[in-house]
This record gives structure tokens, C-alpha cells and sequence, in this order.
């Protein structure tokens, strides 16, 4: 599961809450708080494949800021003895949840196109020497390497090797 911390114009925080609820979010919380204006606060726990959904429907909403937590929160319910049932509950990340981490590595485009420069400089190597090791070292040299390897494992019937 995956933390949104969301603020919206005060009076808006109904609405959150009902995408929220459609959306099966769990362990809702709204508070009213101060920016440069009055905002509601709604703090929200999504199962991984609901994110993207869940982006999508609050973009419509009037100034609304998002702050997705990158890392797994476990939401527990009482009682006790059913913790392990719910723990157990683990899904690979949304599509936009890799989209943004692969952003967040290279972190400039200074850095994608250094990668990428150095990418295409490595695979062009292993195509002239015919050489399979320098193809997947470009592989992973690729500013989005991580999200196509991802892809690529979580997919494996999808993707064969030709040789």
C-alpha cells in the first residue's frame, strides 16, 4: 500500500475523501490546516494498482497538491490475530509509481542525457563487437533501465530472447 497526503482549497476535503472511498482507500484522515490559505488535509492509504486510478480523479480537483510516500505502509486493522492475513496483502508497484522513480534517479536532464549519451556510446560498442554482456550493461546504464527491467520481470511470457 502506498501513503497520499493531499491538500486541497478547505471545503474540498469531502471530495478526496469520496474518490478516496470509492477507491477502497483505507485508514482515512481529514484535518483542516493553513498554507497560504485555508486547505483540508486528507491523509490516505491506496493498494499499489489503485494509484495511478487515484491520480488520475484528483487532477480534477482545484489546487490540489499530492505527496505519494515511495515506500510500503502496511495498514492493520484490529484484531491482532489477523495481522498476518493482512500483511501478506503485497503488489508490485503502479505504472506511475516507476515512471516517477525512474524520474527521481536521473534527477536532472543533465543526468538522463549523460546516461543516455553513455547508454547509446556502451550498446553502440556491443553491436560493432557483437558482444551480449555490453548490451545488457547498457541496459542498465539507461536512465529508465530500472522501470524496463521491472517491466521486463514482472512480464516474462511477454518478452523472448532471440537468438
Amino acid at each position: 500500500m502506498r501513503q497520499l497526503i493531499i491538500q486541497v482549497p478547505r471545503g474540498n476535503g469531502k471530495a478526496v475523501i469520496d474518490i478516496a472511498k470509492s477507491h477502497n482507500g483505507a485508514n482515512l484522515a481529514r484535518f483542516e490546516g493553513n498554507a497560504e490559505e485555508p486547505i483540508d488535509v486528507v491523509i490516505v492509504h491506496f493498494s499499489n494498482r489503485e494509484v495511478g486510478k487515484v491520480l488520475e480523479e484528483l487532477q480534477n480537483l482545484p489546487k490540489v497538491h499530492i505527496t505519494l510516500i515511495p515506500t510500503g505502509v502496511m495498514t492493520l486493522q484490529p484484531p491482532a490475530t489477523e495481522a498476518p492475513q493482512q500483511v501478506v496483502d503485497v503488489e508490485e508497484c503502479s505504472p506511475i509509481e516507476i515512471f516517477l522513480s525512474g524520474l527521481e534517479s536521473v534527477g536532472s536532464w543533465q543526468g538522463f542525457l549523460g546516461y543516455a549519451v553513455l547508454a547509446g556510446f556502451v550498446v553502440w560498442i556491443g553491436l560493432y563487437t557483437n558482444t551480449a554482456y555490453l548490451l545488457v550493461a547498457a541496459m542498465l546504464i539507461a536512465p529508465f533501465a530500472g522501470p524496463a527491467m521491472n517491466t521486463a520481470i514482472a512480464l516474462p511470457n511477454q518478452f523472448k530472447l532471440i537468438y
